[in-house]
């Protein structure tokens, strides 16, 4: 049976407070505000992770090129439409052509395009993925031996 028990949203910022949601008579789960630590990451890092909301990126163009670098063409000619492109520039005025997101005078509204562009990136309507780091044996062993603990704990 489904019922809103919370708020959610992929955009930074939504849940303000801690929220005990009941799963089953013993079982809770807490969503909580989402802590960042800044870890050295760039800028383009912190956009494409969702920390900034797209709306308050001061100059969106300048990650769209990192979005392209990242995702396969076939996924972005599905989802966009737009079958080559020279850069990223010529990327976000097909893209704008093709939506008709123009501004006065016919020439494409770069901002809202980049902008919507990004939010597709953190809603996860543009497909993406990375494989998992390499683990050495050693760490599998010691976390199957924090397992055994602490299911032997219980």
């Amino acid at each position: 049976m489904k019922k809103a028990c919370c708020k959610v949203a992929p955009i930074p910022g939504e849940t303000k407070v801690w929220q005990y949601i009941t799963l089953t008579k013993r079982i809770y789960l807490i969503d909580c505000p989402g802590i960042v630590y800044d870890a050295g990451e760039t800028e383009v890092d912190k956009v494409l992770k969702g920390v900034v909301r797209a709306e308050k990126i001061p100059f969106p163009d300048s990650y769209i090129q990192a979005i392209l670098d990242r995702v396969q063409t076939k996924h972005i000619t599905d989802i966009f439409g737009v079958h080559s492109w020279t850069d990223s520039e010529d990327f976000i005025t097909q893209v704008a052509m093709r939506t008709g997101k123009l501004v006065k005078g016919g020439e494409p509204d770069i901002n809202n395009v980049c902008k919507s562009i990004i939010l597709d990136w953190q809603r996860g309507n543009i497909p993406y993925f990375t494989r998992p780091p390499i683990v050495s044996k050693d760490a599998v062993n010691m976390t199957r031996q924090v397992g055994e603990l602490l299911q032997a704990k219980m």
